[in-house]
């Protein structure tokens, strides 16, 4: 591509010529931007800009010009004008300099900058800079049928999403995986499959009924969406279940679901899952027999359809999208075949023609990142169950604000070959767990050597993986769980349900037992989450009042969380030798709401028990930091304060570590609070340590008294309050061994 766009390059007149064969100018740009910036193509095709001004296509103006030629009509003096307006607000570098001329630059950015990010490949990312301070950043797009499709690589996102063009190109990118996708053919079943308990039969969509699939093999359509709203009339009950065997009154569903069947029936896919009509909801017994299902049926759908646009489900998700781009004329110079781009829409053109070419931002000095195609904030990307529903699914069609999107184990896309990227939230299930699922049988995680491991599970008895498949398994599962923690749930108590399917497809290849949200034969590390302070709102949450998980989950907290650690495996020790956990795991219980169907799901109760040293420290909320009294090789040896770079300084007899209320973060020292606000922290506080990273830090958790300690006559049981890292630096000049600390056996509730 690159070879192509030079080829077209060196076919542009010079700019001479230009001013002499120019078409006639359109009414939306003044004169001069006609015959300077859109005669030389914006700078798309001269060499890739450069952070010090170098390449593009430049010129100077002032900003008595850019207000006079605007006042005029010229769409690009005008966008130049609220740029450099922006520019001279935010900036008080500029703020004196609002009658001198500067220098507008502009054309593609570093094709490197670009690579595996956006779609289709070489999409051209367009910038525009004002005295070297990037003020727009782009990509350019053309629709199809226009002139300027022989210069420009992407096609414009479809707007039309609900048309039968944009249905059929859908079609065709579902047919294209299904056939053609060597790795989706592997992994998910093209062909029919066991049908889900009850579906909507499409056959006829303006008749659709409710139907007992007894077993049945075929093809069916989940959807994933947002319901959103207090009116639940139009479920599936126990009173109306017969009558929607017979027929469902089409015109009282919610649009969402009306036009899940509309879609439905346009793919030429006879069945539609949708939980509020195949889940009797009414029906405790059977919302718990299809839950535990949900791997399956998602996993198994021939296409899930995501409604991602609707807030809810009585909104849709077909209406015609508008676009968020800027609109410009294109000058199409005469274009020899030879020379045309590749992927251009014509071939070639014999004679100057004017098309127009869109560019969609996703920064711009006066509105910020994030606008346009870029990282969407859609409804369905903020639900729990949505993204479990995401992850299992094989093949994913995605009705996003802005366009039609297809994923799939092979690629994501744009429908028609339109301009897109990939977001975090199209990601699908991690390549090393499919690998284990599909090409290599599962077996049970090495030894552990925190604890023997329970026996494999019945339903994958298989012989071993090759053990460098098992770092990137956890560290893919420890990146869902953070994604998941800042996905929202209307019932809380959903917490582990809604993830519960991901938890068992895991399991089947981990094979280690599944403890409230962590796997046993990682439980040090595991705990080593706390709360995401990035992305907490100004008030952290309470601790929920209802029990749902002990406190040693991430389960057991509202606000989103990170994990610290990832896990890098040693083939002869098992773990990372630089990875050393400082306790031992004696037993942990776990008691489900459900054992039987929902084996990953809600926890009525669980304890964990470790043998583990127990660092005593204080919370002083008034002075804002934890103090620790060390007990070590020198005794209690402490200090008093921190050099910059995180090592001790004095010898005294106390050590604080200063905190910034909630949140400690001072060098390579943490201390976060898992809640806060909560009771009960100026009561004895210990620290546990968990886990040694040689070199680096010794990380753990922060304990108090279990508030039901007393009642069970025992002076070890414990609940988590928070997190801790120290640098390892600090420790080893405190002279604390932390390999060698008394251990106790304590309760973690």
């Amino acid at each position: 591509m690159g070879s192509a766009l030079s080829q077209v390059s060196r076919s542009l007149p010079s700019r001479d010529t230009n001013k002499l064969n120019l078409p006639p100018r359109p009414p939306s740009v003044c004169q001069p931007c006609w015959e300077g910036p859109f005669a030389a193509h914006l700078g798309l095709f001269s060499p890739p800009l450069h952070y010090r001004g170098r390449g593009g296509y430049s010129y100077t103006t002032s900003l008595a010009a850019l207000e006079a030629r605007a006042a005029e009509g010229c769409s690009w003096c005008s966008l130049l004008l609220s740029l450099r307006t922006s520019m001279l607000d935010v900036d008080l570098e500029y703020s004196g300099r609002r009658t001198e001329q500067f220098k507008v630059a502009m054309g593609c950015a570093d094709p490197q900058d670009n690579r595996g990010i956006y779609t289709p490949a070489h999409a051209q990312q367009f910038q525009v800079k004002l005295d070297r301070t990037c003020v727009l950043d782009g990509h350019v797009h053309a629709a199809k049928d226009d002139p300027a499709a022989a210069w420009i690589v992407a096609r414009s996102p479809l707007g039309d999403v609900g048309s039968s063009r944009s249905l059929a190109l859908a079609k065709k990118a579902l047919d294209d995986c299904v056939h053609g996708h060597p790795r989706c053919m592997f992994v998910s079943r093209s062909s029919n499959t066991r049908l889900p308990t009850r579906l909507i039969d499409c056959t006829e969509p303006d008749h659709p009924h409710l139907r007992a699939t007894d077993g049945e093999d075929g093809r069916y359509v989940a959807l994933s969406y947002v319901w959103g709203e207090p009116d639940r009339t139009y479920q599936t009950t126990s009173a109306n279940v017969a009558a929607y065997i017979d027929r469902i009154d089409p015109s009282k569903l919610p649009l969402t679901i009306r036009d899940a069947i509309q879609v439905t029936t346009a793919l030429g896919i006879p069945f539609l899952w949708v939980d509020a009509l195949c889940i009797i909801q009414d029906s405790p017994e059977d919302k718990l027999h299809e839950i535990g299902r949900m791997h399956n049926i998602y996993r198994y759908a021939h296409l899930t359809v995501i409604a991602a646009s609707a807030h809810k489900v009585s909104d849709g998700f077909l209406q015609p999208r508008l676009p968020a781009q800027l609109s410009f004329p294109f000058l199409c110079h005469p274009l020899s075949r030879a020379s045309a781009p590749q992927n251009a829409g014509h071939a070639h053109a014999k004679s100057h023609r004017v098309g127009e070419i869109h560019i969609s931002p996703k920064y711009m000095v006066n509105v910020g990142r994030d606008f346009g195609h870029g990282q969407v904030s859609e409804p369905t990307n903020a639900r729990g169950w949505c993204m479990q529903e995401n992850l299992l699914s094989a093949r994913v069609l995605v009705f996003a604000t802005h366009t039609l999107r297809f994923a799939c184990h092979s690629a994501v896309r744009a429908t028609g070959d339109s301009l897109c990227r990939p977001a975090e939230y199209d990601a699908r299930l991690p390549s090393a767990l499919l690998r284990a699922l599909f090409s290599l049988p599962p077996s049970p995680l090495p030894p552990s050597p925190i604890s023997p491991s329970p026996p494999p599970s019945p339903l994958s008895p298989s012989p071993p993986h090759p053990p460098q498949d098992w770092a990137p398994i956890l560290d893919a599962w420890l990146g869902i769980v953070q994604r998941y923690t800042r996905c929202a749930l209307t019932f809380p108590s959903d917490k582990l349900v809604a993830i519960s399917a991901v938890a068992a497809l895991f399991h089947t290849v981990l094979r280690t037992a599944y403890v409230a949200g962590l796997w046993r034969s990682t439980l040090p590390f595991d705990m080593l989450w706390l709360r995401r302070t990035a992305h907490t709102p100004p008030r952290p949450r309470p601790r929920p009042a209802e029990y749902r998980a002990p406190s040693w989950s991430w389960a057991a907290v509202d606000d989103p969380v990170f994990f610290s650690c990832h896990f890098q495996y040693n083939a002869v020790s098992g773990y990372d030798a630089q990875e050393a956990p400082l306790v031992d795991v004696v037993r942990c219980a776990v008691t489900h709401k459900d054992p039987r169907e929902l084996r990953f799901g809600e926890v009525l109760d669980a304890v964990l028990g470790l043998r583990a040293a127990l660092v005593p420290c204080r919370l002083d909320p008034g002075l804002a930091y934890v103090g620790i009294p060390w007990h070590g090789q020198r005794g209690r040896a402490v200090v008093s304060g921190v050099e910059a770079e995180g090592l001790p300084k004095g010898s005294v007899d106390e050590c604080r570590i200063p905190v910034v209320s909630p949140t400690l973060s001072l060098g390579s020292h943490i201390v976060v609070l898992d809640c806060p606000n909560e009771a009960g922290l100026d009561a004895d506080i210990w620290l546990v340590p968990l886990v040694r990273f040689a070199a680096r830090s010794v990380e753990g958790i922060i304990v108090t008294w279990a508030a039901d300690s007393l009642l069970h006559q025992s002076q070890s049981r414990h609940r988590r309050v928070g997190y801790f890292r120290i640098s390892f630096d600090w420790v080893q000049a405190l002279g604390w061994d932390v390999d060698n600390l008394d251990k106790v056996d304590i309760e973690l509730v």
